[in-house]
């Protein structure tokens, strides 16, 4: 069983910051637990095809009400402040590669694709996260959690931005409190303050 310092060594920046600053401060919105991201503890190639096959980036162990031990996967993307960014301030929206000029297929053709097919037994992250944060990793600015069912069912019901970003690929930009308008289920946590909890 690796330490705690020698998964730290081996995890990028994002499953870094996910695990000690993004978790602590969201997992009792999602049934408490721990975490255990994909990287600390599974073969780098495995690794990489949970990620960019099924988008799980980590692993929540948790008990549910009868205290039974449950595990289920979760999709994380992890932003950080740039200083280039002038009067930044948290975008507070889910981010979904939808477009890539390759043609290969994305992040939104394969989560859909899961879920639309759940008769085939397609993993996918149960949950998905995304967080803003310092480049430092704190202060904490914003961090979304949504049922990744509820956040595709939005995606597909209701017309989003769809951004440029390099190399001419597109994101799908969905925007919290728009999705709180819509009366979707989430949970954001602001500014070390708690907004809104629904899960």
């Amino acid at each position: 069983m690796q330490s705690k310092i020698e998964i730290n060594k081996i995890l990028k920046k994002s499953s870094l910051h996910f695990v000690e600053y993004v978790w602590p401060v969201i997992k009792d919105s999602i049934g408490g637990g721990y975490i255990i991201p994909v990287e600390g503890v599974t073969e780098s190639n495995f690794a990489k095809n949970l990620d960019v096959i099924a988008g799980i980036d980590a692993w929540q162990i948790f008990s549910n009400e009868n205290n039974m031990k449950c595990m289920r996967g979760i999709a994380s993307r992890v932003q950080w402040y740039r200083d280039k960014w002038k009067n930044y301030y948290p975008f507070n929206t889910f981010t979904i590669r939808h477009d890539l000029m390759s043609g290969n297929d994305t992040e939104y053709d394969k989560r859909l694709y899961a879920l639309n097919n759940n008769n085939e037994y397609i993993l996918f992250p149960a949950v998905t996260i995304q967080s803003y944060l310092s480049e430092a990793g704190l202060p904490i600015f914003s961090i979304g959690v949504i049922f990744t069912k509820e956040l595709f069912r939005a995606a597909l019901n209701h017309k989003w931005r769809l951004e440029q970003v390099e190399y001419g690929n597109t994101m799908m930009v969905i925007s919290w409190s728009k999705l709180i308008e819509l009366n979707y289920n989430l949970y954001i946590y602001e500014h070390e303050a708690q907004l809104k909890l629904f899960l």
